[in-house]
């Protein structure tokens, strides 16, 4: 039988070859498609750690933009005290004069207004055909050389008529402020309203005679004098911008932001008031703010580049995608080795091992570069376990924080999470031992995620024991199972100059009560001995009692403030002591004082409702229940009754508290704005009742609730008032206290008012 033409050697030998070359055709083709595929997962994954990186520079923008507004915000409030303090001060003298004026603002000077070239008493407007009797009149009080310089086609003259030089040039009075747009419209603004206002931007009148190049962006800050309801003028604080505003702008930006300040000129167009400029290197990044001045709006236009504000990390976007673009070709070229198969095995074996050789050596390089990272972070420790609790990595950071590895130190790895305690040495902060289900490793191994968890190292290296706050989240492995991750970092120092801010800020809050304690000891004693011997002359009388009375509110209202910035460092800064603390029992404390403080006032009707114990420092606590519950009590009309409802719900996991009051409420246009330091949604009202304060009451309580890993925020309640929602981490349901709980009755210190719930 004939062989067919199929079975032919050389046919077979032609399969075989059209099988190889077409091999050979289809390797380049997988091996480009799967090298493209890797390439497009590490293309992804560079730009989403882009994204990363571009949100933390804008989060540190962020936090940068919030200390340059609040800088600015309190050196324009400071000096707008300063002007305020004048003028009333001008407003409690029987007559004003030269020699009371001089006196009035002699330490002006010292108070370091830098950018202020003098301080101004301006007189009532005055028409044209009255300028010469006005004239004779002033010159009465302000000296015979006084003269009036009337100029402008105005029907009424601003004239000044005493100053107080705070550059070292002398002023000269009589000058006509009218013939500048911008101050005369805040003058006039200042005298309708009652209120401080700021000028818009212009040209200071005694800036004109400099040269172009030295003259700075301008404005005034004016403050109206009053005695008993009648208008006596204005005092005046001219401020150059950058002078003003530069340096404190550069401070608060910590040097790297660059910084614009714009406001509002005469023709309604943004001119430039101070700036801090900066060579920017990379990426840009910037936002825009509303600074609120009086009733003027400045904008803050703030950029940082990208260095600045990240630093190193900036690389890691760019590092992923050359590693992707190289485990891609590796990753194509080892396809086409494989789908070449064995007409190229040989050649293909060789070219695979040198590959595989350079692939080992650019790993081993980012192994060796990821340890050099790790290691070379000198204030952050990192550790890792798997899910036995067996260490696989402890940076160098990590092993000196915890004393691991020096001589007669804890041994560099435990047997097992049952000896971390004894190897370590871990404690609460209040000097009790962690138990082990306590500890962040652990309750990470166990799926959770703590963020900041404050503990206490101390063992035969860390003798002194050491402050550490510890972050721990879970961790997939590579080989499919899990572990942990802890990163911490030693803050013993950092605690140290808290406890010395705290100390300072207490020995400056009594070094200055001091003073005016005496003050207002001798206000009394002339009350009760000088006022007496004067009531034969009753216009003497008055007038003495009238400063007596400006005196005791002035010691007053520097005590508050005094009171409240302490409280503000002592709950930001004070180190926290974590404990259980029932919250009707602190509520029924805070509401007690207020209900039996005052037999003047009507009694407050205040409710709480069940609420829960948390896990917190009752210190702060009780800050935050005194100035909200004191906040429902004050802000509210004349002749009403406080009304307060308290009550709690459990939200998401944690305790929703919501204090509801019957106030007179927070305008929308100020609800975002009224948890920032001196910011105040109530100082007075159109028909004149004023309310005393300092603006920190509510920042306290933002700091409180924040340091508690919680939130508050504000809305309005429906049926008038307030009601203000602070979530908080809870130790304990509602309902579960036990038979030793301080308040397990109802120790409600009042009577339920009919308050409807917000």
């Amino acid at each position: 039988m004939n062989p067919s033409v199929d079975d032919h050697p050389r046919s077979q030998t032609s399969r075989a070859v059209g099988r190889r070359l077409s091999a050979t055709r289809r390797g380049p083709v997988w091996g480009l498609v799967v090298a493209l595929m890797v390439m497009t997962v590490a293309w992804g994954a560079s730009t989403y750690q882009q994204g990363l990186v571009d949100d933390t520079a804008r989060k540190a923008l962020a936090v940068r933009g919030d200390a340059i507004e609040s800088a600015a915000g309190v050196e324009v409030a400071r000096y707008l005290g300063i002007a305020t303090v004048v003028a009333d001060g001008l407003g409690a003298m029987s007559d004003i004069t030269e020699d009371k004026f001089r006196d009035l603002t002699a330490d002006v000077d010292d108070m370091g207004l830098d950018g202020a070239p003098a301080i101004v008493f301006i007189g009532p407007p005055v028409a044209t055909e009255d300028v010469v009797s006005a004239q004779r009149e002033w010159r009465k009080s302000f000296g015979s050389e006084l003269a009036l310089q009337p100029v402008g086609t105005r029907d009424e003259h601003i004239f000044t008529l005493a100053s107080m030089g705070l550059d070292g040039s002398d002023r000269v009075g009589g000058l006509d402020v009218s013939a500048a747009e911008a101050p005369y419209a805040a003058l006039k603004e200042a005298q309708t309203t009652g209120r401080p206002t700021v000028s818009d931007a212009y040209q200071l009148i005694i800036d004109q005679q400099l040269p172009r190049d030295e003259r700075q962006t301008s404005f005034v800050l004016v403050v109206p004098v009053v005695k008993d309801d009648v208008f006596l003028g204005w005092v005046l604080l001219g401020l150059r911008g950058q002078d003003f505003l530069g340096h404190v702008l550069d401070v608060a930006g910590s040097g790297t932001v660059e910084t614009v300040l714009e406001a509002a000129d005469v023709d309604d167009s943004d001119t430039v008031v101070a700036s801090v400029l900066h060579d920017h290197d990379g990426r840009t990044f910037g936002e825009t703010r509303v600074l609120q001045v009086a009733q003027q709006a400045w904008t803050l236009q703030l950029s940082a580049d990208m260095p600045s504000l990240v630093g190193p990390s900036r690389f890691m976007p760019r590092n992923t995608r050359i590693a992707g673009v190289i485990a891609g070709l590796l990753a194509g070229s080892l396809v086409w080795v494989l789908v070449t198969g064995r007409a190229r095995s040989a050649q293909r074996v060789r070219s695979a091992t040198a590959e595989l050789a350079a692939a080992e050596a650019v790993a081993r390089e980012q192994a060796l570069m990821l340890d050099a990272m790790v290691e070379t972070i000198e204030e952050v420790g990192v550790m890792v376990v798997d899910s036995e609790g067996t260490f696989l990595l402890q940076s160098q950071a990590a092993r000196r924080i915890l004393g691991i590895g020096e001589h007669d130190g804890p041994v560099a790895d435990p047997d097992k999470p049952e000896d971390w305690q004894r190897n370590f040495g871990i404690f609460h902060l209040d000097g009790s031992a962690m138990e082990l289900d306590e500890m962040p490793l652990v309750r990470a191994l166990h799926g959770e995620t703590i963020t900041s968890m404050p503990m206490v190292i101390r063992n035969d290296v860390r003798t002194e024991g050491a402050h550490i706050e510890v972050s721990g989240r879970p961790l997939a492995l590579g080989d499919g199972g899990h572990g942990a991750l802890a990163v911490f970092r030693d803050v013993t120092q950092e605690r140290i100059q808290q406890a010395e801010l705290a100390g300072f800020a207490g020995v400056v809050a009594h070094d200055l009560r001091h003073p005016l304690t005496v003050i207002g000891g001798y206000a009394g004693m002339i009350a009760d001995h000088c006022l007496p011997a004067l009531e034969g002359d009753p216009a003497l009388l008055a007038e003495t009692a009238a400063y007596l009375a400006k005196v005791t509110a002035g010691t007053a209202r520097m005590n508050e403030l005094i009171s409240d910035l302490l409280g503000y460092t002592t709950a930001r800064d004070a180190e926290m002591t974590w404990r259980d603390v029932d919250l009707k029992a602190l509520g029924n404390e805070v509401a007690t004082t207020y209900i039996d403080g005052d037999p003047d006032r009507a009694v407050p009707h205040i409710h709480l409702g069940d609420l829960p114990v948390v896990e917190g420092d009752p210190e702060r606590l009780r800050q935050l229940f005194n100035n909200l519950i004191g906040n429902a009590i004050k802000y509210v009309a004349p002749g009403s009754v406080p009304l307060l409802d308290v009550s709690a719900v459990e939200h998401r996991g944690r305790v929703r508290l919501r204090f509801a009051d019957r106030g007179i409420g927070i305008s929308s246009d100020k609800i975002n704005d009224v948890f920032r330091p001196f910011v105040r949604a109530h100082a007075g009202n159109a028909a004149g009742v004023s309310y005393a304060g300092t603006g920190l009451g509510l920042a306290i309580c933002h700091q409180v609730v924040q340091r508690h890993g919680g939130d508050i925020s504000v809305i309005q309640n429906p049926g008038g008032g307030s009601v203000f929602v602070v979530d908080l981490p809870y130790l304990r349901p509602l309902g579960a206290r036990g038979a030793a709980d301080p308040a397990a009755g109802d120790s409600t210190p009042v009577p339920d008012p009919e308050l409807a719930r917000a």
